[in-house]
């Protein structure tokens, strides 16, 4: 995880690296001042999650971190109650401009069928 703090913002670059198995997202940039460049990843969670461990998600980018996202593989990022909440492979959530993703969109979480934001893998969403 990188995340602004005091001191320089941090600008990290994450290539060729592979993510297993991780406890709430695999790699998150987050907080204004924050830059994250991920190219040619292989990043997997372990599939179904049940309740209580937190959903998760592959690659999270948000609060104001901006960056690239190039050439991921993200998969088994699903929980098992999307009632609730919902596991994502690419979470984009209030980044700063220009920021986003050029991986292909996969799907390990089902849709929610009451919660039309929850629909894509690729998600980008506001900050409420």
């Amino acid at each position: 995880m990188c995340r602004a703090g005091r001191g320089r913002p941090p600008k990290v670059t994450v290539e060729n690296s592979s993510m297993h198995n991780y406890n709430k997202n695999g790699i998150t940039g987050n907080d204004a001042g924050t830059t994250l460049n991920l190219t040619g990843n292989y990043v997997q969670d372990r599939g179904v999650i049940l309740p209580p461990v937190a959903a998760q998600n592959g690659i999270q980018l948000g609060y104001g971190a901006k960056g690239s996202i190039i050439s991921e593989t993200v998969i088994d990022n699903v929980y098992s109650d999307p009632n609730t909440y919902v596991s994502a492979d690419i979470l984009l959530v209030d980044t700063a401009e220009n920021s986003g993703s050029r991986s292909p969109a996969t799907c390990s979480q089902q849709p929610a069928p009451d919660r039309p934001v929850h629909r894509f893998c690729l998600r980008r969403e506001p900050v409420w």
